[in-house]
């Protein structure tokens, strides 16, 4: 009788250590993002990040964005990057992501217009909470390389407003998601 009793007792304490020894799966592959601070700049920012594996994830992302306040500047950016999260506990850790980006940028005033693409790499944080929803911070430089075609209005440049187009610029953020399956 008192091995039964022995058994019964020790039965559920190694239950309970087996399952907290076993690794858990890994349980949301794919998340949608908003960047809030986009609107303080005009814009719109979504993206799209599915996990290949617990360490690393490829990330796409949209931007629409309209200046109305400066020349009617409109445009959109398109972009990818491929994530690699560096502590155990990917996703919620910090990253590294290498991306390139494309912006077309339109500006009604002069009629000018501008293509540019980039390369870059940003570092980020992202922390999860409740196993669904994430926030993130990055930020990190890119070079930018384009072409501008001069509108037909001649008493506004592109270079008036638009800076140097080619060259060192930067991409930062903070992102609000969900993660799902």
């Amino acid at each position: 009788m008192k091995p039964l009793i022995f058994i019964l007792f020790l039965l559920p304490q190694v239950i309970l250590a087996q399952t907290e020894l076993r690794e858990k799966p890994f349980a949301y592959t794919k998340e949608i993002k908003w960047n809030p601070i986009s609107l303080g700049l005009g814009s719109i920012s979504f993206s799209y990040e599915k996990y290949t594996s617990p360490e690393t994830s490829v990330n796409l992302w949209v931007n629409g964005f309209d200046f109305l306040y400066a020349g009617q500047i409109k445009g959109f950016v398109i972009g990818a990057g491929f994530r690699d999260y560096f502590s155990p506990e990917k996703p919620k850790s910090f990253y590294v992501e290498p991306f390139l980006k494309f912006q077309y940028t339109e500006e009604f005033g002069t009629h000018s217009r501008y293509n540019t693409s980039s390369v870059g790499l940003v570092l980020g944080r992202k922390w999860t909470f409740f196993e669904r929803i994430s926030t993130e911070v990055f930020i990190g430089p890119s070079y930018n390389f384009g072409l501008v075609k001069e509108g037909t209005k001649s008493s506004a440049r592109v270079a008036d407003w638009m800076g140097p187009i080619n060259g060192i610029w930067g991409r930062f953020g903070i992102n609000l998601g969900y993660r799902f399956n």
